[in-house]
Protein backbone atom coordinates (compact mmCIF):
# COMPACT_ATOMS: atom_id res chain seq x y z
CA UNK A 1 0.00 0.00 0.00
CA UNK A 2 2.93 2.33 0.68
CA UNK A 3 3.97 2.16 -3.00
CA UNK A 4 0.48 3.21 -4.16
CA UNK A 5 0.28 6.03 -1.64
CA UNK A 6 3.71 7.43 -2.52
CA UNK A 7 3.43 7.18 -6.33
CA UNK A 8 3.40 10.47 -8.26
CA UNK A 9 4.35 9.08 -11.68
CA UNK A 10 1.33 10.16 -13.75
CA UNK A 11 1.28 13.77 -14.92
CA UNK A 12 -2.17 15.30 -14.72
CA UNK A 13 -3.46 12.83 -12.12
CA UNK A 14 -3.73 13.12 -8.34
CA UNK A 15 -2.99 10.25 -6.00
CA UNK A 16 -5.79 10.04 -3.38
CA UNK A 17 -3.05 10.11 -0.72
CA UNK A 18 -1.98 13.57 -1.96
CA UNK A 19 -5.46 15.04 -2.25
CA UNK A 20 -6.18 17.34 0.70
CA UNK A 21 -3.27 15.79 2.58
CA UNK A 22 -4.70 12.28 2.24
CA UNK A 23 -7.51 12.91 4.72
CA UNK A 24 -9.98 10.78 2.70
CA UNK A 25 -7.54 8.15 1.44
CA UNK A 26 -7.89 4.58 2.70
CA UNK A 27 -5.59 1.61 3.18
CA UNK A 28 -7.28 -0.22 0.32
CA UNK A 29 -5.92 -0.58 -3.20
CA UNK A 30 -8.16 2.29 -4.26
CA UNK A 31 -11.49 3.98 -3.54
CA UNK A 32 -13.53 1.38 -5.42
CA UNK A 33 -11.88 -1.50 -3.53
CA UNK A 34 -13.06 0.11 -0.32
CA UNK A 35 -16.63 -0.44 -1.54
CA UNK A 36 -16.20 -3.95 -3.04
CA UNK A 37 -12.90 -5.32 -1.79
CA UNK A 38 -13.34 -8.98 -0.88
CA UNK A 39 -9.82 -10.44 -1.11
CA UNK A 40 -11.07 -13.96 -1.88
CA UNK A 41 -13.60 -12.78 -4.44
CA UNK A 42 -15.42 -14.89 -6.98
CA UNK A 43 -15.43 -11.99 -9.41
CA UNK A 44 -12.84 -9.31 -10.19
CA UNK A 45 -13.98 -6.21 -12.01
CA UNK A 46 -11.39 -3.78 -13.38
CA UNK A 47 -12.53 -0.54 -14.96
CA UNK A 48 -10.67 2.44 -16.41
CA UNK A 49 -10.64 5.04 -13.64
CA UNK A 50 -12.49 5.91 -10.47
CA UNK A 51 -13.39 9.54 -10.88
CA UNK A 52 -12.11 13.03 -10.46
CA UNK A 53 -10.86 15.05 -7.52
CA UNK A 54 -14.18 16.88 -7.13
CA UNK A 55 -16.13 13.59 -6.74
CA UNK A 56 -13.52 12.18 -4.36
CA UNK A 57 -13.66 15.24 -2.09
CA UNK A 58 -17.45 15.63 -2.24
CA UNK A 59 -17.91 12.01 -1.14
CA UNK A 60 -15.00 11.96 1.30
CA UNK A 61 -13.18 9.24 -0.64
CA UNK A 62 -16.18 6.91 -0.68
CA UNK A 63 -18.76 5.92 -3.24
CA UNK A 64 -21.93 7.96 -3.46
CA UNK A 65 -25.06 5.92 -2.79
CA UNK A 66 -26.73 7.54 -5.80
CA UNK A 67 -23.93 6.78 -8.30
CA UNK A 68 -25.69 5.54 -11.46
CA UNK A 69 -22.72 3.46 -12.63
CA UNK A 70 -22.62 1.55 -9.37
CA UNK A 71 -26.39 1.06 -9.30
CA UNK A 72 -26.21 -0.42 -12.80
CA UNK A 73 -23.35 -2.73 -11.79
CA UNK A 74 -25.31 -3.94 -8.75
CA UNK A 75 -28.33 -4.69 -10.99
CA UNK A 76 -26.17 -6.51 -13.56
CA UNK A 77 -24.52 -8.61 -10.86
CA UNK A 78 -27.90 -9.51 -9.38
CA UNK A 79 -28.95 -10.77 -12.83
CA UNK A 80 -26.24 -13.45 -12.50
CA UNK A 81 -27.05 -14.17 -8.85
CA UNK A 82 -24.15 -12.22 -7.35
CA UNK A 83 -25.01 -9.80 -4.59
CA UNK A 84 -22.81 -6.74 -4.26
CA UNK A 85 -23.52 -5.18 -0.86
CA UNK A 86 -24.42 -1.51 -0.90
CA UNK A 87 -22.41 -0.59 2.20
CA UNK A 88 -19.20 1.38 1.86
CA UNK A 89 -17.03 -1.34 3.39
CA UNK A 90 -18.11 -4.69 2.01
CA UNK A 91 -15.06 -6.90 2.16
CA UNK A 92 -17.46 -9.76 2.96
CA UNK A 93 -19.09 -9.60 -0.47
CA UNK A 94 -18.28 -11.83 -3.42
CA UNK A 95 -16.56 -9.19 -5.58
CA UNK A 96 -13.37 -7.18 -5.82
CA UNK A 97 -13.60 -3.95 -7.80
CA UNK A 98 -10.56 -1.94 -8.79
CA UNK A 99 -9.42 0.51 -11.40
CA UNK A 100 -6.74 0.30 -14.07
CA UNK A 101 -5.85 3.87 -13.07
CA UNK A 102 -5.69 4.27 -9.29
CA UNK A 103 -5.32 8.05 -9.29
CA UNK A 104 -7.92 10.76 -9.76
CA UNK A 105 -8.38 13.07 -12.71
CA UNK A 106 -7.20 16.54 -11.76
CA UNK A 107 -9.99 19.09 -11.74
CA UNK A 108 -9.07 21.12 -8.68
CA UNK A 109 -5.91 23.08 -7.89
CA UNK A 110 -6.08 22.61 -4.11
CA UNK A 111 -4.81 19.01 -4.18
CA UNK A 112 -1.15 19.72 -4.74
CA UNK A 113 1.36 18.00 -7.02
Amino acid sequence: MHARKSCRACAGLVNPAACDGGVYDSNQLGPWSLWQGHLDAELLIVVQDWGDVRYFLANRGREAAHNPTNKTLVRLLRSIDITAPDSEDSRNGRCFFTNAVLCLRRLASECGP
